[in-house]
């Protein structure tokens, strides 16, 4: 069995690491040699015998302007994962998230492949894009290109049905496998940070994000935001860090100073560590924020962008409601009835941010209602990679023979 895979971001490298490591499992249980290739980060790079085509590292990049900026590299790959897919042949092809890049790579695929047994693979787009905030003509585009959508949150399985997509809703794998056990105080341990806490000092986690032009635009405004914090509410914060794979923590750590206020822990990885030993925290827009509420750290949500992604956003989409995951999961409206505040573009001041995150950690224990809530929403099954890798399995088992094809 071969099977195919391009998680072209480092933020999909988990997600596409967890379920392509369950199909892997059922499918040399079932005695059957498994062959795995693609594009990947660290994760999916750690999969047995994973043949690597292209590190996704090589492809961050963050919103439109950042997306021209590098466009003819990161067009250059998708052709290059066109003739690999081609040689390969896969019996499963699987694309995670990255969009633009995927529907693009797919389509100019789609003429080659009609003389090529890579027409009757089954194709999947997992963490599809996300066309309920924009851009709701693409599903025909996905309904042409692929064979079904896995995704990842309920309401997108309401969403993708209604419109006739088959879809794979198992549960949230990344949330299934969050280290719910791990106390504050073995979290604080596991970061050496127990003495820092002893002698006064007050953990927040901030996570600014894993693409380069993230940091570039969330890493100079957290400084001051965490400065004003600590004044607000006279106490000395212990900024807790996580870099993302990939990013050195030097890169990290040479934009942010310590002062008498506030010290930076950076430390390699360890993001749930990093949420779990906190009571709050300062979190880019993203699945961390999801992950921050249920470890039971307040994220407060923001998300800074290159001017052409803002006039996009502003002007174009015009998404007027939530972008944080867990108040869109709560049934969220309206982004200004976000149960966790939420921050975007220019309304990402220092302090703005200061006074949201001052207020999360004055107020303690305050969402465990909501933990419980999403937590029986997102894992409806103790394996959720399990049952995602089996119904996988169900719809290889099911697709045509090569005489009928399967490619709409």
């Amino acid at each position: 069995m071969k099977i195919l895979v391009s998680a072209a971001e480092i933020s999909s490298d988990l997600q596409a690491e967890s379920c392509i490591r369950a199909l892997h499992g059922r499918l040399i249980a079932a005695g059957t040699p498994v062959e795995i290739a693609g594009i990947g980060g660290p994760k999916v790079r750690s999969l047995p015998g994973f043949r690597c085509m292209e590190p996704a590292e090589n492809l961050r990049a963050m919103g439109v302007g950042e997306l021209l900026s590098s466009y003819r590299y990161i067009r250059k790959v998708g052709y290059r994962l066109i003739d690999f897919a081609l040689e390969f042949q896969p019996d499963i092809f699987i694309t995670f998230d990255y969009p633009n890049f995927h529907l693009e790579m797919m389509e100019k695929l789609q003429p080659r492949i009609k003389d090529n047994p890579l027409r009757h693979a089954l194709k999947i787009c997992a963490i599809p894009p996300k066309l309920w905030v924009w851009r709701e003509g693409r599903i025909k585009k996905i309904q042409r290109l692929y064979d079904g959508v896995l995704v990842v949150f309920p309401f997108e399985k309401d969403f993708y049905q209604k419109r006739g997509v088959p879809v794979v809703y198992e549960g949230n794998p990344l949330i299934a496998g969050l280290p719910f056990d791990m106390t504050p105080t073995d979290a604080l341990a596991l970061l050496g940070c127990t003495k820092h806490v002893a002698d006064g000092w007050t953990p927040v986690a901030v996570l600014p994000g894993s693409r380069d032009g993230e940091l570039k635009h969330n890493l100079p405004v957290i400084g001051d935001t965490l400065e004003r914090c600590a004044e607000m509410n006279g106490t000395k914060l212990l900024a807790l860090i996580p870099a993302p794979p990939g990013v050195q923590a030097e890169a990290v750590r040479s934009r942010l100073q310590d002062s008498s206020r506030v010290i930076y822990r950076i430390v390699e990885g360890n993001s749930h560590a990093c949420l779990r030993a906190s009571r709050a925290g300062l979190i880019k827009s993203g699945t961390s924020t999801l992950e921050a509420v249920l470890l039971g750290s307040t994220p407060v949500i923001f998300y800074k962008t290159g001017l052409l992604t803002e006039l996009t956003f502003r002007l174009v989409t015009r998404y007027l409601g939530p972008v944080g995951l867990p108040n869109i999961l709560l049934g969220i409206k309206k982004r200004e009835n976000s149960i966790f505040p939420e921050f975007l573009g220019p309304e990402a001041t220092p302090d703005a941010l200061a006074k949201a995150l001052a207020a999360a950690l004055a107020t303690p224990g305050g969402i465990s209602a909501h933990q419980r809530h999403l937590l029986d929403m997102l894992v409806p099954h103790r394996d959720v990679p399990g049952k995602i890798a089996e119904k996988l399995l169900e719809w290889l088992q099911q697709r045509p023979s090569a005489d009928d094809g399967l490619t709409r």
